[in-house]
């Protein structure tokens, strides 16, 4: 038994300098200063915007009420409502009404930036955007505004898990629409809007975010909570509960659309501030329901998030190259380890959203 003994501590003590090896590489620079700074995530210096982009993720396709790649596995990944096979919308010969087929599909429409420091870009090559006029005076009076640290290392402790939204349009998701407006009469709803949290106080202040969505009060019952359960499983499962829009399955509630989350450092705490970021764009109207039969001839104003709508693919850091997730699906299932436990780290998540429209005849 003593050999046994020795050997377990002994493999403990390798365990446990090599872990700390692996911390301090990831939290040092090679000069021995902590990396708190803001990381360049190689998104576009590095062209992994591409290299780590899960293409396989725009299908399933629907064209004509037919799913291409046939079959059960790929009908998961569709929405459970979807517009009719035939459809009725302005052509494109001087808008005179035409039938037409309906053709849906995954684009990867958004780039989503979750970040502890404020103004930091990790897709714009780890910049602080603004330069020290944001870090200064009334830039910094913004970014603290309720709570929001100007500065994570010293704060860590006391903000917990409170991220930044930054949400962008994705060039790759333009040149995809670009193709399909040729063949669809809907008007494209593009938009090369910037939102930044760090300028939006309500993010910053539940109690602000209160008073943009006031129905969080009919979501504190049991009740409310109970079907949050069931939404968790199905996420998980297969897709999540449409007609649960206040749940965020396991990561969960999706309100208060607010920046301040569960636990730190903790993928499911990121991915619930990018549905709770979508949740605000939606109440704002700056992001619309692009699918089924109300919006199949153009983009409809949708105050509640569409959780069918999109799909979140982890691209740093750690990418998951092969699949995107529904809102509320478990972390344990594609990206408990997409981490480091050595810092706190920011993440940059592709926004997939299913968009329907019309081919018209004329």
């Amino acid at each position: 038994m003593n050999w046994m003994a020795r050997t377990v501590i002994a493999l403990i003590l390798v365990s446990a300098t090599c872990w700390s090896a692996v911390v301090g590489a990831q939290s040092t620079s090679p000069g021995g200063e902590v990396l708190d700074g803001c990381q360049d995530s190689g998104f576009y210096s590095k062209g992994r915007f591409a290299s780590d982009l899960c293409w396989e993720c725009m299908f399933p396709m629907k064209i004509f009420g037919i799913t291409i790649p046939v079959g059960t596995r790929n009908a998961s990944k569709l929405p459970t409502r979807t517009a009719a096979p035939l459809c009725v919308c302005p052509g494109r010969t001087f808008g005179i009404p035409s039938i037409g087929i309906t053709w849906g599909m995954w684009k990867p429409t958004h780039t989503i930036e979750l970040t502890r420091r404020p103004w930091c870009s990790p897709i714009l090559f780890g910049m602080e955007l603004g330069g020290d006029n944001m870090r200064t005076a009334q830039g910094i009076a913004l970014a603290t505004l309720q709570g929001n640290p100007s500065h994570v290392s010293d704060d860590r402790g006391k903000y917990g898990s409170f991220y930044n939204f930054h949400w962008m349009t994705f060039p790759v998701g333009e040149m995809i629409n670009m193709l399909t407006n040729n063949l669809c009469t809907k008007a494209s709803s593009d938009m090369d809007y910037l939102y930044f949290t760090e300028f939006d106080p309500t993010w910053t202040s539940e109690l602000l975010a209160l008073y943009t969505h006031p129905e969080i009060k009919l979501f504190t019952a049991i009740y409310a909570h109970a079907v949050c359960v069931a939404d968790a499983v199905a996420a998980t499962a297969s897709k999540p509960i449409e007609q649960a829009w206040w749940c965020g399955g396991t990561w969960g509630m999706v309100y208060p659309f607010a920046g301040k989350g569960g636990g730190s450092n903790n993928p499911e705490s990121q991915f619930l501030a990018a549905a709770r970021g979508l949740g605000a764009m939606h109440r704002r109207g700056l992001a619309k329901l692009s699918y089924t039969d109300k919006a199949i001839c153009s983009n409809a104003y949708w105050f509640v998030l569409p959780k069918h709508q999109y799909q979140f693919q982890n691209m740093w850091p750690w990418p998951k190259r092969n699949s995107a997730e529904w809102i509320g699906a478990s972390s344990w299932k594609w990206g408990q380890w997409r981490n480091s436990p050595a810092r706190f780290e920011d993440r940059v998540i592709v926004q997939f959203s299913y968009e329907e429209c019309c081919i018209t005849a004329w």
